[in-house]
C-alpha cells in the first residue's frame, strides 16, 4: 500500500488561516485534487477538514462530488456521524485497511495538520504532492502538527502551473519507497531483499561506521539510477 499526501499551501507554507479558512488558496487546487481522487479512487481526510468543507456552499468545491470514490474520515470518535458515502476510521492504519478492503492499492491523504502528522509519525506517507500558491499569509496552520521527528525527502519534480501555482513532488525513504514507484526493474543490488539484509547489519556494532558509509554510497547510486529512468525536471 502506497500513500500520497496532497496539500495546497501559501508560499510561506500555511494551509489555512487559524480558523480553518482557506480563502487565500486558488480554486485551481481542487482540479488537481479531483484528478488524484479519480486516479486513486479514494481519499482520507480528518474530521475537522470534513466539517469545514461540508460548510462550504459551492457545489463544485465539495467532497460530495466524489461520489464514485471511497471517502474516509479519520476521527477519534468511532461514533462520529457522517453523511452517506463516507466511512469513519479511528486510526491511520484502519483508514489504510479500509482503502485496501475497497480494492484500492494506493491511498490519497489530504488531511489537516493533526491527521497528516499521525500518518507521518507512523511512516505511512510515501509521496507528497504539494501545490504552492503565490500568496503570503501572516498566520495560520502548518501542513503538520508539531511532532518530534525529522523526515528526509527526495525531490522528484517541480512544475509551473497556471495562475502562479507551482506543484512539487517529493518522495520519502528513497531506498525503498522510491524504487517501488519506478516502472523499470532495478539492478539486482537494489532489490528490497538486499536492503533488508543490509539494514539488519547496521546494528551489529563492529563495523557500524563502515556500514553507514556503504549505505550512503548505495543511496547515492540508487538515486542516480532512479534519475536515469525518471529524470528530475523543472518545467
Amino acid at each position: 500500500m502506497q500513500t500520497t499526501l496532497f496539500m495546497a499551501m501559501s508560499a510561506n507554507g500555511l494551509i489555512a488561516r487559524p480558523d480553518g479558512n482557506e480563502d487565500f488558496l486558488s480554486d485551481d487546487h481542487w482540479q488537481d485534487l479531483t484528478t488524484l481522487v479519480e486516479t486513486y479512487g479514494n481519499m482520507i481526510v480528518g474530521s475537522a477538514t470534513y466539517k469545514t468543507v461540508k460548510s462550504w456552499q459551492d457545489p463544485n468545491i465539495n467532497f460530495d462530488r466524489f461520489n464514485q470514490a471511497t471517502k474516509i474520515v479519520l476521527s477519534k470518535d468511532p461514533n462520529m456521524i457522517v453523511d452517506p458515502g463516507y466511512i469513519v476510521a479511528t486510526s491511520p492504519q484502519e483508514a489504510l485497511d479500509l482503502v485496501q478492503k475497497h480494492e484500492h492499492s494506493h491511498a490519497l491523504l489530504t488531511g489537516g495538520p493533526s491527521v497528516n502528522s499521525a500518518f507521518l509519525e507512523k511512516n505511512l506517507i510515501n509521496e507528497c504532492v504539494i501545490n504552492i500558491d503565490s500568496v503570503l499569509v501572516g498566520e495560520g496552520k502548518n501542513m503538520f502538527a508539531p511532532i518530534d521527528t525529522t523526515t528526509h525527502l527526495a525531490f522528484v519534480s517541480a512544475t509551473k502551473k497556471e495562475h502562479g501555482l507551482v506543484q512539487c513532488v517529493l518522495r520519502l525513504n528513497i531506498l525503498s519507497s522510491s524504487i517501488s514507484f519506478c516502472q523499470h526493474k532495478p539492478p539486482n543490488r537494489f532489490n528490497p531483499g538486499f536492503f533488508q539484509t543490509f539494514g539488519s547489519r547496521i546494528h551489529s556494532g563492529s563495523a557500524c561506521k563502515h556500514i553507514i558509509a556503504q549505505q550512503n554510497r548505495l543511496r547515492n547510486e540508487c538515486y542516480g539510477w532512479m534519475q536515469s529512468k525518471h529524470p528530475i525536471h523543472f518545467t
